[in-house]
């Protein structure tokens, strides 16, 4: 009853903020022991969104994890100092000091090719228990190495242990999720275009 309670009382935000505040509104914050997953077409702003996201987050001194395995962390760090600074020419000086400032609030696997889902659960626990990290982000579902046979059961039995993951350690985790071709470019996919779970 006491929990229950809580929950009336504790204000319209029941997690740390999002970037926006239209999203607070609907989501009210990014809330512990939850995954989210992020679908759209390709080129369509998904890992520009989860930069925001994981930024906003280190403004407030909250520690993020990443896994991608589209581009090797220096890359992923480039397109994370334009954003931040707002400049696709940055000093030397200003790369520097946002990397420092970087430093210790997000973290960035150094895996630039498929994982085991095991392997990344495994690290995400080791970031969660050492580093006290509290935003993980798999950036995406297809960098994912499944065995070929079943791929749907295996992707819902990943899906079940982040899941897991996150209620155990207090975390939120973050998924992209591809979905589905459609028949032409400019369909927008709907969620049961989302692939897998």
């Amino acid at each position: 009853a006491e929990k229950v309670r809580n929950l009336f009382f504790q204000g319209g935000l029941f997690g740390v903020q999002t970037p926006w505040k239209k999203l607070n509104d609907i989501l009210k914050g990014w809330r512990e022991g939850e995954v989210t997953i992020w679908s759209g077409r390709n080129g369509s702003g998904k890992s520009t969104i989860l930069n925001q996201v994981f930024l906003g987050l280190a403004e407030k001194e909250i520690k993020s994890c990443i896994y991608s395995g589209e581009m090797p962390p220096e890359r992923y760090l480039r397109w994370a100092i334009i954003q931040h600074k707002g400049n696709e020419k940055p000093s030397a000086t200003e790369i520097d000091n946002t990397l420092s400032w970087m430093d210790s609030r997000i973290y960035i696997l150094n895996i630039t090719y498929g994982v085991q889902p095991d392997k990344l659960l495994s690290d995400f626990e080791h970031a969660a228990r050492r580093y006290n990290v509290k935003h993980f982000f798999v950036d995406s579902l297809m960098k994912i190495n499944f065995k070929d046979q079943d791929e749907y059961r295996q992707q819902q039995a990943f899906m079940d242990q982040l899941t897991g993951f996150a209620q155990k350690f207090s975390v939120h985790v973050h998924v992209v999720a591809h979905p589905r071709k459609t028949e032409k470019d400019d369909d927008t996919p709907g969620k049961v275009d989302v692939k897998g779970t």
